[in-house]
């Protein structure tokens, strides 16, 4: 049978067989575990069906995991054709479609002490989550990010902070933080081997499944109203802050991002537009409406959205859609309007931690 996903919980509901697929001549097995004593976890491949050939390097890759994952579930919208795929045990779940939706289910099908969360094209290496569970005993985490962009160099540094809004901050302590403009800050030296961080990145982390479902993420799901989310990732950081566990960046993790791009819209300017207006709901939410929120969390603020609507909106103008321009005041004006209403103006503030620095 097939599960179907229901907003927080799950209904069962009878199907075809609940893996589909089947196994090739040739096809790697699914990899034996080194040790007895490796964490169980499971894997949760957030899809929409339509990364192809990618999907299927992935799922190669997560075949060859040592230890390997008691199951791999892979969380497919409504609407959306399953894939079809080379191995047997992979099983779909039907769900609600949103970044935030497909990630924060009561997932009551994965009974395993660890879920490892992934966006469908993402290849692991055979030893990458051996080493994940290394620094989060090492580091008695909770959840164990696995990151790759700090900028290198003066230039590249510069570039960073007038294109995305990222700034350096002084804390050499913490991989990564919230600015006051909702962007993130980063520390310069980051610790390779793992580093405490208030930031996660949500294509590829470790978390242990009592915690993800412990902050009920679910309060969440109005991001996926924009269309594209924006900073989504932070908020679930502050919610797994707020309740005290800890989360650690890894550096030295040889993954391979494939990029398959599948949620990106082909209309330029109505996507800009909507992470313009996604940023600022991310910002109220994760900045100015914590004890961080002031005067100067609005100055950042306005002068980071300011040359992010002129060089998004530059952009627009080269690949000739200028509505960009009125698009994007449009979109704000509507996302100002829904922080006003329920279910978003119902949300207890997050003020796990003060963010540094930032323009």
């Amino acid at each position: 049978m097939m599960y179907v996903a229901k907003h927080g919980g799950t209904s069962r509901k009878k199907r075809d067989p609940m893996t589909t697929g089947k196994e090739h001549d040739g096809s790697p097995s699914m990899g034996k575990s080194l040790h007895d004593d490796w964490p169980s976890y499971t894997v949760a491949i957030r899809t929409l069906g339509t990364a192809g050939d990618k999907f299927i390097a992935q799922l190669d890759s997560l075949h060859r995991l040592v230890p390997a994952p008691e199951s791999i579930n892979v969380y497919i919208p409504y609407g959306y054709q399953e894939p079809a795929v080379p191995y047997s045990g992979v099983k779909f779940f039907r769900c609600d479609k949103g970044m935030v939706a497909q990630r924060s289910l009561s997932f009551e099908e994965i009974e395993t002490e660890w879920i490892l969360f992934l966006d469908d094209d993402i290849v692991v290496p055979e030893d990458g989550v051996a080493r994940l569970f290394k620094v989060a005993d090492a580091m008695s985490a909770d959840c164990v990010s696995v990151d790759a962009v700090v900028p290198d160099g003066y230039a590249n540094m510069l570039k960073y902070i007038i294109v995305s809004g990222w700034w350096p901050h002084r804390d050499a302590g913490t991989a990564f933080k919230v600015g006051l403009n909702g962007e993130y800050t980063y520390s310069r030296h980051p610790v390779l081997s793992g580093m405490a961080t208030e930031c996660v990145c949500f294509g590829h982390f470790l978390v242990r499944r009592s915690a993800h479902l412990s902050i009920r993420y679910e309060e969440e799901r109005w991001y996926d109203r924009f269309g594209y989310t924006i900073h989504d990732e932070l908020t679930y950081a502050k919610r797994l802050m707020e309740k005290g566990y800890r989360i650690v960046s890894y550096f030295t993790y040889d993954f391979i991002h494939l990029d398959a791009k599948c949620g990106h819209s082909k209309a330029l300017a109505r996507t800009e537009s909507r992470k313009m207006a996604c940023r600022l709901a991310s910002w109220h939410r994760n900045v100015f409406n914590t004890k961080a929120g002031g005067i100067w969390s609005i100055v950042a603020f306005v002068s980071f959205m300011t040359r992010q609507y002129l060089l998004r909106g530059m952009r627009c103008l080269v690949h000739g859609e200028p509505s960009f321009f009125w698009r994007a005041l449009v979109d704000l004006w509507k996302a100002w309007r829904f922080m006003q209403q329920e279910p978003y103006c119902l949300l207890k503030p997050l003020d796990t931690a003060l963010p540094s620095g930032g323009d």
